[in-house]
C-alpha cells in the first residue's frame, strides 16, 4: 500500500514538473518571438496617434477633453502606466504589446491544456504565434492585443465559472474590453444568451446575468461619467467620427462587405497575406459547430464569440481584414473542439477512418504553416531583398514577396525602407537636434514626435484631425478644441 502511494506521488511530481516545463517553454517562446517581431515589425500608421495619446496622458492631458482620440479611453492610460516606468518610446510601447500578446497566448495555452492536455496546448501556442493575423498586429501599439486579451480572459472566467464571483470578475474584465474598443460591446447580448442557455435553472441564470452585467457596468463607469458630463465630445470621438470618416455609398459598402467575406472564407485572394490561415480556421470551426449539433453537445461559448465578432468586425465602413485578429484565439479553441469530437466518433469506426484522422491534421497543418515565412517577411524589415528571395527559394515558393508587399499603408519594399523603427529613430534624432525642449512642431503624422522633447501644435495630436475637421459642420467646431487650431493654421496659410 505504501509502495503504491509512493509511486503515485512520484508520478504526480513528475507530471507537475513536466507541466511546468511545458508552460515555461511556451512562455519564453511567446515572449521572445513577439518581442523580436515587435522590434522588426513595419510601422502601422495608426500607431502614431495611439502613441501620441499615451504621451499626452503621461503629460497630464485628458482623452477627448484635451485631444481628439477616436477610440474608447482605456488603452492610453494602460500603456501610460507602463511607460511611466520605462519611458515613452516606440520600443517600450511595442514591448508592452508583445507582453500582452504573450499573456493572451498563455491564456489560450492554459485553457487548451485544461481541456485537452499538454500536447494540444503546445500546438495551440504555435497555431497562435504563427498566425498571420496575430504576429503582424498584436505587437503593434493598437487595440488588437489588449482588446483580444481582455475578451478572451472574460471568456475563460465564464466557461470555468462555478460561482457568482467568476461571473462578476468576467463582467469586470469584459467591461475593460469595451473600454478598449467600443465595438466589442456587440458581444454582450450573445454572452447573456449563452448564460441563459447554459443554466437549466433559469432563476440562477437570471441572477448570473445580473452579476455579470453589474461587473461590466462597474468598469464602464469612467466612460459613463464622460458620456454624462461631455456627451457631444464623447459621442463624436467614439461614434460620430467613425460614421462620417468614409464617403462610401451603399453599393460600395456592400461590395466591401462581400470582398471581406470572400477573403476570410478563402474565395477571394488578398495581397496582404499568402497563408490561407483564417479560411482554414473558419471552415474547421464550421465543421466543429456541425459536429457539436449532431452529437447533441452544448455549444461552446467560443462559437458565440466567433459569431458576434464576425458580425461586428464587418459592420464598420470601411472594414479591414486585420479587424478579424480578435477571432483567432476563439477559432483555435474551435479547432480542438472539432478534433476532440471527431476523434470520439472515429474511435467507434474502422482503421480507414483512423488513418484519415492522422492525415487530415497533417494536411491542414501544412496548409496553415507553409507560407508563414513569406507573411513574416511582408510585415517585418529584417532581410534585404536578396536574402528574403533566397529564403523563399529554399522553401520552394514560386512567388517571391518582399518587405512591405501588400501591407496596408506601405505596399512595397521601397516604402518599407522608410517605415520601420530604425528610420523612425533617425527622424527622432534629427528632430531632437533641431528643436528645443517643449517646442511646438507642425507634423502631419504624430508618430515622428514620440520620445522627442518637441510637442505637436495643439490640435494636431492625431493625423485624422484633418478628416474630422472636413466632415464636421462649422457650427459643430466648438465641440472639440482641436478644430479651432486647425482652422487657424490653414487660415494663416
Amino acid at each position: 500500500m505504501t509502495s503504491t502511494t509512493s509511486k503515485n506521488d512520484s508520478n504526480s511530481t513528475w507530471s507537475s514538473l513536466f507541466t511546468f516545463c511545458c508552460f515555461a517553454f511556451v512562455a519564453i517562446f511567446l515572449l521572445a518571438f513577439f518581442s523580436y517581431t515587435a522590434f522588426n515589425r513595419l510601422v502601422a500608421k495608426d500607431e502614431g496617434f495611439y502613441l501620441m495619446a499615451i504621451s499626452q496622458v503621461i503629460s497630464g492631458n485628458d482623452v477627448y477633453l484635451d485631444f481628439f482620440f477616436p477610440q474608447m479611453p482605456l488603452l492610453p492610460y494602460a500603456y501610460a502606466f507602463f511607460a511611466k516606468f520605462l519611458g515613452i518610446s516606440w520600443i517600450t510601447c511595442r514591448l508592452f504589446s508583445a507582453f500582452i500578446a504573450t499573456l493572451l497566448g498563455l491564456c489560450l495555452y492554459g485553457e487548451v491544456r485544461r481541456r485537452w492536455g499538454n500536447s494540444s496546448a503546445i500546438i495551440s501556442a504555435f497555431l497562435f504565434a504563427f498566425c498571420n493575423y496575430v504576429f503582424p498586429w498584436d505587437v503593434t501599439v493598437t487595440t488588437y492585443a489588449l482588446g483580444t486579451f481582455l475578451i478572451f480572459l472574460s471568456y475563460r472566467f465564464l466557461i470555468r465559472s462555478t460561482n457568482f464571483t467568476h461571473y462578476f470578475i468576467a463582467g469586470l474584465v469584459f467591461g475593460l474590453a469595451i473600454e478598449t474598443r467600443l465595438m466589442l460591446a456587440g458581444i454582450f447580448p450573445l454572452i447573456l444568451l449563452w448564460i441563459f442557455n447554459n443554466n437549466e435553472n433559469k432563476k440562477v441564470a437570471f441572477y448570473r446575468i445580473i452579476i455579470f452585467s453589474l461587473g461590466c457596468l462597474i468598469t464602464l463607469l469612467p466612460s459613463l461619467y464622460l458620456y454624462i458630463n461631455y456627451t457631444d465630445v464623447f459621442l463624436y470621438n467614439n461614434l460620430g467620427y467613425h460614421l462620417e470618416r468614409s464617403s462610401m455609398n451603399i453599393s460600395e459598402q456592400q461590395d466591401g462587405i462581400f470582398k471581406i467575406l470572400g477573403i476570410i472564407l478563402g474565395f477571394v485572394k488578398t495581397l496582404k497575406y499568402d497563408s490561407p490561415q483564417i479560411p482554414v480556421l473558419l471552415w474547421v470551426n464550421f465543421g466543429a459547430l456541425i459536429f457539436t449539433l449532431l452529437s447533441k453537445k452544448k455549444i461552446d461559448l467560443s462559437f458565440y464569440f466567433i459569431f458576434s465578432l464576425l458580425i461586428i468586425n464587418i459592420i464598420p465602413k470601411p472594414s479591414y481584414i486585420q479587424y478579424f485578429a480578435t477571432l483567432i484565439p476563439f477559432l483555435i479553441m474551435g479547432v480542438f473542439i472539432f478534433f476532440s469530437i471527431s476523434f470520439e466518433w472515429i474511435k467507434r469506426k474502422s482503421t480507414f477512418f483512423f488513418v484519415i484522422s492522422l492525415v487530415v491534421p497533417l494536411l491542414l497543418s501544412g496548409i496553415y504553416f507553409y507560407h508563414v515565412p513569406s507573411d513574416y517577411i511582408r510585415y517585418t524589415y529584417i532581410f534585404d531583398e536578396g536574402t528574403s528571395s533566397r529564403i523563399q527559394e529554399f522553401l520552394g515558393y514560386n512567388k517571391k514577396v518582399n518587405s512591405g508587399d501588400g501591407v496596408i499603408g506601405i505596399g512595397n519594399i521601397r516604402n518599407a525602407a522608410n517605415w520601420n523603427l530604425n528610420k523612425i529613430n533617425m527622424i527622432k534624432a534629427r528632430i531632437e537636434s533641431l528643436t528645443s525642449n517643449g517646442e511646438e512642431v507642425f507634423s502631419f503624422w504624430p508618430g515622428f514626435l514620440i520620445g522627442t522633447h518637441a510637442v505637436p501644435i495643439k490640435g494636431l495630436e492625431n493625423h485624422f484631425s484633418f478628416i474630422a475637421s472636413n466632415n464636421l459642420k462649422a457650427e459643430d467646431h466648438s465641440l472639440i478644441k482641436f478644430l479651432k487650431n486647425i482652422a487657424k493654421i490653414f487660415n494663416k496659410n
